[in-house]
């Protein structure tokens, strides 16, 4: 993993954590299911994610 990717990725987590559990899980597996792979995953988050 890159850091970019690494960059991303923490960016997330901490995202996830401030909004609501079940909320933030559901609208997580729903963008995964939508993209092929994770890299394609990580790209398309990047530019909605504070701080990534």
């Amino acid at each position: 993993m890159g850091a970019a990717e690494l960059s991303t990725v923490r960016a997330l987590r901490r995202a996830l954590h401030a909004r609501d559990g079940h909320g933030a899980l559901e609208a997580l597996l729903d963008k995964v299911r939508r993209t092929p792979d994770n890299a394609t995953f990580l790209r398309q988050v990047q530019p909605t994610v504070p701080g990534a």
